[in-house]
């Protein structure tokens, strides 16, 4: 291979890789047409599906012409090798999955997703992260210019709550979550890199935080809020984390009481007792996924299984909870990688002393967990839930802590030096300004 070939296989810039994951959220996420479940279970392919598939085998061809390197050729963090074996077990369930059109689709942009963010681990300079996250907020924002200007029908469980184009609200509000934190991250830290003054990610963190609301999606609000406070914690040494909940102990009575009937509202949602006891039918929902676990334990039903199992039981597609989702998907060789994983990247987060980067990824991370409790998307393909996923995953488990002392936020920002803070050191003061 001549010098400039290999220069191009070894190349990975920011705006690439910030420009790739930018294409496969607008694949993923941005839907341009209304189409039931019963259509995507039996494969059928319309202009819409060409065109997420066909952005997929861009970015996937671009890995293989331009980034990607032999096996074995690089050592990789033995969190990132778990979390590649994990989407590898799932994508080889699509081989007995009940729609096999689906599952190895959705299978194909796992394999996509994942090549994605191996290929920026491997190359990731300090600030190529941060380089995608502004991308990642950047397009959010334009979902949310989107939503302002156009408002499609709604049916009973949609209408006046806040989405954009054909996509669903539970959609929107995961995505805004993710989008919400990382802007309150770099407007009340400055230990992170910032592109933009501190006013600007403010406002748009109110922006944010004020669609995130008005989705009404109250999986997703939980999940904020955990954030929140999971971020909040972990920027602190742990005797001054003990003030902190003391002081939020306190002053949560007094703002539930003055928000109670706004809450009580979202709570409710115009639903019965009733729904809300049954958790808005996912009950019975996941009795039939123990039911359906229960007769292929090991290596589950497949991948994208969910969507047929409970449309043809109960009239839902999808399992409503990630963890349900991976142990329908990939049984219990799935979940024990799943929980390999979750572990890993919980016991790297607690290493070391507290730092700004730390605490972002820590509520990232915290975030995802409860919105999956909900919600099936962080184990599901082809959404940014699960791309956000397997980013957050490998930041942790590839990158050191956040950028060192004496390296400016446009540098940062920018990947224009690698030097890292060592795992546990914290960000240095500046310097006084007397100093010699």
């Amino acid at each position: 291979m001549n010098a400039p070939a290999r220069r191009l296989r070894s190349t990975l810039t920011d705006r690439a890789a910030t420009a790739a994951f930018a294409v496969l959220v607008v694949a993923g996420d941005f839907e341009f047409r209304r189409r039931d479940v019963e259509q995507a279970t039996r494969g059928s392919i319309d202009l819409a599906t060409i065109g997420e598939l066909l952005a997929y085998a861009v970015v996937g061809g671009w890995l293989l012409l331009t980034v990607a390197r032999p096996i074995g050729r690089t050592p990789r963090p033995w969190l990132l090798q778990t979390l590649v074996a994990l989407c590898l077990a799932l994508a080889v369930s699509a081989l007995w999955a009940p729609s096999p059109a689906l599952a190895t689709a959705r299978a194909f942009q796992l394999l996509v997703s994942v090549g994605l963010v191996v290929a920026v681990a491997a190359r990731a300079r300090a600030g190529t992260w941060y380089a995608i996250a502004h991308g990642y907020v950047m397009v959010v924002n334009a979902g949310i210019a989107i939503g302002l200007v156009y408002q499609r029908p709604g049916d009973l469980q949609t209408t006046g709550r806040f989405m954009w184009l054909y996509g669903h609200p539970v959609v929107s509000a995961s995505m805004l979550t993710v989008s919400a934190l990382l802007l309150f991250g770099w407007w009340t830290d400055a230990g992170l890199p910032r592109r933009w003054s501190a006013t600007t990610y403010g406002l748009l963190f109110g922006a944010h935080a004020l669609a995130l609301f008005t989705t009404e999606t109250r999986g997703s609000l939980l999940a904020f809020v955990a954030g929140l406070t999971v971020t909040l914690l972990a920027r602190h040494r742990r005797r001054t984390r003990s003030d902190l909940i003391l002081l939020g102990a306190l002053a949560t009575p007094p703002l539930i009481g003055l928000t109670f009937p706004l809450l009580k509202a979202i709570a409710l949602r115009g639903e019965t007792v009733g729904q809300l006891k049954s958790l808005n039918s996912r009950a019975g929902l996941w009795s039939e996924a123990w039911a359906a676990f229960s007769r292929r334990p090991l290596i589950g039903q497949g991948y994208f299984s969910s969507r047929e199992l409970f449309l043809e039981t109960i009239g839902l597609g999808g399992a409503h909870n990630a963890y349900i989702e991976i142990g329908l998907s990939a049984g219990l060789i799935g979940l024990t990688l799943f929980i390999a994983v979750l572990i890993g990247t919980v016991w790297r987060l607690r290493a070391g002393e507290p730092d700004a980067e730390k605490a972002l990824l820590t509520g990232l991370f915290a975030a995802m967990l409860v919105n999956g409790l909900t919600a099936q998307y962080l184990a599901q393909a082809g959404t940014s839930a699960d791309l956000l996923f397997l980013l957050v995953v490998a930041w942790v488990a590839t990158n050191a802590g956040t950028p060192a002392a004496g390296t400016t936020a446009g540098a940062a920002a920018t990947g224009t030096t690698s030097t890292l803070v060592p795992r546990g050191a914290r960000h240095a003061p500046n310097p006084p300004v007397n100093a010699a």
